[in-house]
Order: C-alpha cells, then structure tokens, then sequence
C-alpha cells in the first residue's frame, strides 16, 4: 500500500519532533536543553498540533464518514485504510446519484483517492467522466465558483482529460475587479471562496494572467486581516475561514508564518490556535466553544498543507494501473460471459471480488443484483438468473483459481486471476 499523499516533509518533521520529546523527557530536574540563537517560545510547532488533533480523531472520531474528514487525515500523511485504527464509509452509487451536483461529485472523487478507491471503476461508474461531462462546452465552467473549484481539484489529481484551459480562464473571470478577492457570484470578494480559488490557482502558476491574479487575491486577504492575525466571515472571526484561507495562501506559496502576515505579533497560525479545544479538537467560534467536525477537518487540513507547501487537494496520490482477471460465467443452461478484462487499480490497491465483476457486468451491459447483508455482499442474480429459481438452496458461487470463494466483498484480486461463476446447489 502507497502513502495516499506525497508527504516526506509530514514525516520528517513528526519523526524530528519525537526525538526531541524523548531527549526532553530525559533531562533531569532543574537542566535546561541548550539552545542557540533560538527564541525561547511556550508555542509548540505546527507538527505538534498536527499530531494532537490526529490523536483527536484516534481517540474520538475513528469511524470516518464525512469527505473532508479523510481527505484532511491524507493531508496530514495518515494510512487511512488501515483498518486496525480507522474505519472508512461504505458508501455506494447511491452515495453520488446521476445528476448530482459537480460539489457532490469532486468531494466523493477526492475522498475515494485517499481512500485508494479508483473512481473511474467504483460501481461500475466512471465518476471521472461523469464530472467532465458536467463542463459547459461553451462558457468552460462547472457552475457555482464553489462547484467550479472542487471540480478542477477532482479532476486535476486524476489526470482527466476536460478543457482546463477554458476552466482556467472562466475562473479567473470571476475575480472582483475592484477588491480583488472572489465570490460566489461574478465581482464579489469572500475570504472563504479567495483561499478555495488560491488552492486551484497555485496549480496554474505562470499561465495566462494567473500570477496578477494571484496577486491581487493576497492584497484583498491581506486588507481584510484583523489584529489577531485572522480573518473574518460576515462579521465573526472563525476558524472555518482561517483555515482554508492558510491552505490557499499556502499552495501559491505564501510563507503564512512571515512578517508580512503578522499583524501585532500575531501570525494567521496563532489566529487559528485561539480555536484549538483543550481535546484538540476546533471550535468554529471562539464565543460557542464546542467541536465543529468541519472546522477541526478544515484546520486539520491547513496544517497539513503548510508542513507539506500545497493544499492536499492538490497533493493526493493518483498512481494508476492495470490488472488483468479472468471471468466465466455460466448460467442455468448456457454460458453467459467469458471474456479477459483489464482493470484500473489506484496506488497499487487490490480490488474486490465484487467490484472488478460489478465493472465487468457494467461494461457488458448485463443486468445484476447484489445485495448487502449481515453477512456481506451476496450475488442475487445475473442476467435475470436469481437465486432460488428452482425453491431450493439453488444460486450464485464461484471459485477464484480453481478455489472455492470466501466471499465476493472479501476476497481480492491480482493480476492473472481467474473467476469462474456458476448456477449451482448450495449446503443447506
């Protein structure tokens, strides 16, 4: 299994860290750790409060269903499909409905790419496609900014082919002509949708007028920073805000630490500590102190993004490539598929049983059912083969190399495996 992110920086960074708790606790009484041209400082680093609030959701949030929430975990260089700590959402087609909104999709590509989930094969689909044909062919865009963004970060980490270019320029012709910031309609500035766009833009650095507009993006957050080093939504200080608009200034390589983002010796860093719960966990506003799940994934992902100089969204391993597998299938009376079918894999992933013949069945445009039970996945039918046709314990099984099945949502595949599915007696 691949590291879901490029994140050497991460760990680098935590393993400098451990040595420097194990050397500190060793220390007797009363001896300072020497120290040179260092100011001394009661703030623990970034990778500090990195580790904490992973430790949060260790300890309190481990059962992982919100989109954000694994994708800011990835961020942050954690194995998320390690099923001994974490556990990831079963989700299915019915999770992104044909018709649904480009958000809806980006978020759940993005979230299937860390979870090593290839989107261009889940459930038979191709999210992939589906979210490109949502371009319009006339104007490039994908709808809202807020659609337009996520769609370009989806798209983008998979390499898919769509017109970005005209992505690109219809995205840079919502900016704020006077202000300089964007919003959710054409010549309005929010901070929020600036550090949103910024994490797209710092992938286009040096193409048409990227760069000016990049530019003019800073001036408008830096005219709007408050005394604490934050900023502001529709009146309220929030942590929501901080963080992306650190994850966007972040990925066009902004030094969110440096003087010209401190303001009264507050850096927008120390903005964002002010909502840290004593758990680790963050609050949304510091006047309601309480854990926000989408705030602590929001800031969450903004450190990850500062250790590691680019917004995860932009840093998610799509290393694709393909096996080859095998797949009769004979039904009551005759064979209904026999064919060999290559198959995309992510990060060197190993598919399912289910998944490889739910895309084969898919391809073949041949009608199936299966079901979730107590006891797994189950194979109802196939090209209007149920089981149960003759009363009995009649229905569905195969053998994977010649090797009865454990079970279509347990067993995994590589390549040069061969799957043989059958109508047969089951054991009563």
């Amino acid at each position: 299994m691949t590291n879901k992110v490029i994140n050497s920086k991460i760990s680098k960074l935590l393993a400098i860290l451990m040595v420097f708790m194990t050397v500190f606790s060793y220390l007797p009484v009363g001896i300072s750790p020497i120290s040179k041209n260092v100011e001394a400082t009661t703030e623990p680093g970034i990778e500090s409060h990195l580790t904490k609030t992973v430790n949060y959701y260790e300890n309190n949030a481990s059962e992982l269903n919100d989109w954000e929430t694994i994708c800011a975990l990835a961020g942050a260089g954690i194995d998320i499909t390690d099923t001994s700590k974490w556990t990831l959402p079963e989700w299915d087609t019915k999770t992104v409905p044909e018709g649904s909104t480009a958000t809806k999709y980006a978020s759940r590509i993005l979230a299937l790419i860390a979870m090593d989930k290839n989107p261009e094969t889940i459930w038979g689909r191709n999210l992939i496609q589906e979210l490109a044909d949502k371009q319009d062919e006339e104007t490039g865009s994908f709808g809202t900014v807020f659609d337009h963004v996520f769609s370009m970060h989806a798209l983008d980490t998979a390499g898919a082919s769509y017109n970005n270019i005209e992505a690109l320029n219809w995205l840079l012709e919502q900016q704020d002509t006077n202000l300089g910031g964007f919003g959710y309609s054409e010549g309005t500035s929010d901070p929020d949708v600036t550090g949103m766009v910024l994490r797209v833009l710092g992938n286009y650095s040096g193409i048409n007028n990227v760069n000016d507009t990049i530019d003019l993006a800073i001036s408008y957050l830096k005219s709007i920073q408050t005394s604490t080093g934050g900023f502001e939504s529709y009146g309220s200080e929030n942590s929501n805000t901080i963080a992306v608009i650190i994850s966007g200034l972040t990925s066009v390589g902004e030094d969110v630490e440096s003087s010209f983002w401190t303001v009264d010796g507050n850096t927008i860093l120390d903005a964002l500590f002010q909502f840290e719960l004593d758990d680790y966990s963050y609050t949304w506003l510091l006047d309601d102190p309480k854990t926000n799940g989408l705030s602590t994934a929001q800031s969450l992902e903004a450190l990850g993004d500062v250790l590691a100089g680019n917004s995860v969204f932009n840093r998610l391993d799509y290393d694709t490539d393909t096996i080859s597998v095998d797949i009769r299938i004979e039904g009551i009376s005759e064979t209904i598929y026999n064919n060999a079918i290559n198959f995309k894999i992510l990060n060197e992933s190993s598919p399912t049983v289910a998944e490889v013949l739910t895309y084969a069945l898919e391809e073949a445009g041949i009608d199936y059912l299966i079901s979730d039970g107590a006891y797994g996945l189950f194979l109802e039918s196939i090209d209007g083969e149920a089981s149960g046709t003759f009363g009995g314990y009649d229905g569905w099984m195969y053998q994977l190399n010649s090797q009865s099945g454990m079970g279509i949502g347990a067993d995994t595949l590589v390549e040069g495996d061969e799957l043989l599915f059958y109508y047969g007696n089951m054991a009563p």
